[in-house]
């Protein structure tokens, strides 16, 4: 089995509802999805939350 193909791409969600910490205010969430093909076919999915530092 060998990888074919990576495609990943960045998401930006809105929050209905934003809200507020003592360092900063959130309006979306933003994550990063990674999908990953192999020449027998199989395909496989990530997902990883971006943090600001």
């Amino acid at each position: 089995m060998k990888i074919t193909d990576i495609r990943f791409a960045k998401l930006s969600v809105p929050l209905i509802t934003p809200f507020k910490t003592a360092l900063r205010s959130v309006s979306s969430i933003e994550d990063v999805v990674v999908l990953i093909e192999t020449d027998s076919g199989h395909i496989g999915y990530g997902a990883q939350h971006l943090r600001r530092r």
